[in-house]
């Protein structure tokens, strides 16, 4: 994200902007790093575990 901000910096600022703007990337790069700060909650995938394959 930070790469695309950086190639949309001359563009300025709005969205609307020809070509886009940069603060749609800056918004999704703040947003990821909050995520990856928050950690695994109730509904996080890294606790689950295959179902082992039962043995007859």
């Amino acid at each position: 994200m930070l790469g695309a901000m950086s190639a949309h910096w001359h563009n300025g600022w709005g969205f609307g902007s020809p070509h886009g703007g940069w603060e749609y990337p800056a918004f999704w790069a703040v947003t990821l790093v909050v995520q990856s700060l928050l950690g695994g909650g109730a509904f996080a995938l890294g606790g689950l575990k295959a179902p082992s394959a039962a043995v007859a």
